[in-house]
């Protein structure tokens, strides 16, 4: 029985070894063709400053790189519990990134947007809903970047 399972997960391994997966921060995967190659439009208020600071945090700076992503975001407010008095408890805040990657101005090379959500309680005082809200829309921007780049990996030509 023992040996039956050695055999099952050696033939995984070399299934899974000639259908041509690479790495993608491998020699030639994308993470590497994106690492520091990559120049963001410079953010203009918060949640862009929150979102570049997340694409950075994963990819680099890359201030002179060969493409260039523009994005466009934004974010609506729904609330989402409502209590018997009839005041709203908790808020969910609904972001959606578009973005471009291109080699130049004019030359899109790929196109897409990602979506997600977070929620805060605005159950506290007016400075603790207020707190709470921006640390979700931090979150918020942290989670879209990472989505955003898990599917430039997956998408951006080698």
């Amino acid at each position: 029985m023992w040996l039956f399972d050695r055999r099952l997960i050696l033939a995984g391994a070399l299934a899974l070894a000639g259908c041509g997966l690479t790495p993608v921060y491998g020699p030639n995967g994308a993470g590497s063709a994106l690492r520091g190659n990559l120049t963001l439009d410079p953010p203009t208020d918060r949640l862009d400053f929150e979102f570049v600071k997340a694409v950075d945090r994963q990819l680099g700076r890359g201030e002179n790189g060969a493409l260039r992503l523009t994005y466009d975001i934004a974010v609506q407010e729904e609330g989402t519990v409502v209590s018997a008095a009839q005041e709203i408890n908790r808020l969910s805040l609904v972001g959606t990134v578009t973005y471009s990657v291109s080699k130049d101005v004019s030359d899109a090379v790929l196109t897409g947007s990602v979506r997600n959500f977070t929620n805060y309680s605005a159950t506290g005082s007016t400075l603790a809903t207020d707190s709470a809200k921006r640390d979700a829309e931090d979150r918020l921007m942290v989670i879209l970047a990472d989505q955003m780049i898990a599917q430039l990996l997956l998408d951006l030509p080698r």
